[in-house]
């Protein structure tokens, strides 16, 4: 099958066509890529505070000792200045609608148990405090 000559002749509006096309939009969309990319890397990132850790301060190591809480659990040290952290029986706790159960599988504080809200594996509740029988 032959094209219609119209087809196959070069004509000087086909060479300018394909000179933007084919040479000069691919060279003007480089330079401006090189120059949002240096746009976006002056961009200004605030100052570390002494408190967070950056690649050239010397890294924390914190010793392995376990303070014993009242309850029996043991806590160790974390953090910037290698403090005990609270136990659970010392930490704040609020009873009112404290989320159990989910993804995390979060548990409840002693003396609570958790009411699920539905029986789906990754179900959430609510944590309930636990009836006391006397027998």
């Amino acid at each position: 099958m032959q094209l219609p000559k119209a087809f196959t002749t070069v004509t000087p509006f086909s060479k300018a066509l394909a000179l933007v096309l084919f040479v000069t939009l691919p060279v003007l969309m480089f330079i401006f890529g090189m120059s949002y990319q240096k746009a976006i890397s002056e961009v200004s990132i605030p100052k570390a505070s002494s408190s967070i850790v950056t690649p050239t301060q010397e890294p924390i190591a914190c010793t392995e000792e376990v303070k014993i809480c009242p309850d029996g659990s043991a806590v160790g040290r974390a953090g910037p200045n290698c403090e005990f952290t609270l136990c659970p029986s010392l930490a704040p706790k609020t009873n009112k609608n404290m989320f159990c159960g989910g993804i995390a599988g979060k548990p409840c504080p002693t003396g609570y148990d958790c009411k699920y809200d539905g029986t789906y594996p990754d179900a959430g509740g609510t944590c309930i405090k636990t009836a006391t029988t006397s027998l």
